[in-house]
């Protein structure tokens, strides 16, 4: 929706993101349940003018449906795929076609399944991608450094994967391997812990 249509509504509903930020802002994606005429606020993103450059923009304005069809689609069963959902969904190139996975990854090593047990054995929250970084660098600036790499440059460099396959896990598993097999539902994001629960909210009252 264009921030225009309801100034109001947004500012309260994004608060959290500055009055800079709304105001440098011209669209919002947001997702919210109606009852009669009153909105309640789940989660969503704010779209500078910049941005409507990215075609995936496009995809996002004005449908109105496409969050409610997603989560019939995708029907959670537990908190841990409300959170998956919510980031699948907002951070995705074509949100009319975001999938939420149904089953658990089948297990590949004790310690990676540990660290992605929050996420059906997928690498998608950010603590995750650091956590597999930390297991072979101990420095908080490499890390990191290594984190922001990886999340946007890992399908399109090479250099850094023949960096990453140097990571053995185990024999015959680096973390170039864990990498390509399981950071594949899109952007590598931070949990949504608060849109979350208000859906859970929303869905429990609506039961």
């Amino acid at each position: 929706m264009r921030i225009s249509e309801d100034p109001g509504w947004i500012k309260n509903s994004y608060a959290a993101w500055g009055e800079e930020y709304i105001s440098n802002s011209t669209y919002a994606h947001a997702i919210y349940a109606q009852c009669g005429a009153e909105r309640f606020f789940i989660d969503g993103l704010l779209i500078q003018s910049a941005d409507l450059k990215n075609s995936r923009t496009d995809l996002k304005l004005g449908d109105r449906d496409c969050f409610e069809d997603f989560l019939k689609r995708a029907d959670p069963k537990d908190f841990s795929d409300l959170l998956m959902l919510l980031g699948i969904y907002l951070l995705s190139d074509d949100p009319a076609k975001s999938v939420l996975p149904a089953k658990r990854l089948p297990g590949i090593d004790p310690i990676v399944d540990g660290i992605l047990s929050g996420s059906k054995g997928y690498v998608l929250w950010v603590y995750q991608l650091k956590q597999l970084i930390g297991l072979f660098e101990s420095d908080a600036g490499t890390i990191k450094d290594l984190y922001v790499k990886t999340s946007v440059f890992f399908h399109h460099d090479d250099d850094l994967k023949n960096r990453l396959s140097c990571m053995k896990i185990r024999k015959g598993l680096s973390l170039k391997d864990v990498l390509e097999q399981r950071m594949t539902l899109g952007r590598i994001h931070n949990p949504r812990m608060h849109g979350a629960f208000r859906l859970h909210q929303i869905l429990s009252d609506a039961k």
